[in-house]
């Protein structure tokens, strides 16, 4: 990666997201989540992108539930991190 458009990412001036390989080669590198740094750069991991695909409406309905109701969205999340 050319140092400059790593600059423009700390800085929050990059003209686009980077690749999701980049953010997981930043991750790995950095030695953080690379999930966690995929989403925080605006960006959904590919797996997770075919789960959207594949259930449109089921997930639109979810999203719009979760920032309807913060308190479903924070029971939702209590959940999914249950057990990890």
């Amino acid at each position: 990666m050319d140092f400059t458009y790593l600059s423009k990412l700390e800085n929050d001036r990059a003209d686009y997201a980077p690749k999701e390989e980049v953010i997981r080669g930043l991750a790995r590198n950095l030695d953080l989540d690379e999930e966690e740094l995929i989403f925080l750069a605006g960006r959904i991991p590919q797996q997770y992108e075919e789960i959207l695909k594949q259930n449109p409406k089921e997930m639109l309905a979810l999203f719009r539930r979760m920032q309807e109701n913060p308190e479903f969205a924070h029971r939702i999340s209590q959940a999914a991190t249950e057990g990890e």
